[in-house]
């Protein structure tokens, strides 16, 4: 017998009847259906994964679509957290954000839809300001 002590979940939307992502806006009404996959991270979290001093991780992974970069990883996980934990009781551990490189598939659309040059700006411009030189 074996035991997983970690969980990730790749994308909120993947679980779902119509592969939408999951809206984190007050707009969402009370009568929507709770996606498949909100329903598969409680039955985790019910299982200790992502709650506090189980052992267990249960970590997200945010990724955009499009020619977007992603918000600050400190700022888009305490807004996931405070979201998912008010509308439907899930904890996690962390939420990693990533940026894709532009190469392969995505460079190509990249370059039909004109957004390569912002987008590469953007990608190679550092997140945290380098030390003044003495």
């Amino acid at each position: 017998m074996f035991r997983i002590n970690s969980f990730r979940v790749n994308s909120l939307s993947e679980a779902t009847d119509q592969d939408v992502p999951i809206p984190l806006s007050p707009s969402l009404s009370q009568d929507v259906p709770i996606p498949k996959s909100i329903e598969a991270i409680q039955l985790l979290n019910g299982l200790g994964y992502g709650t506090p001093g189980s052992g267990l991780t249960l970590n997200f992974v945010f990724n955009p679509a499009g020619a977007f970069l992603p918000p600050a990883q400190h700022a888009i996980e305490a807004d996931f957290r405070r979201e998912l934990r008010c509308r439907y009781s899930i904890e996690f551990n962390s939420l990693y954000a990533l940026a894709n490189v532009p190469i392969g598939r995505f460079r190509e659309f990249l370059d039909a839809s004109g957004n390569f040059e912002p987008y590469s700006s953007d990608w190679c411009r550092p997140t945290i300001p380098s030390p003044r030189l003495a």
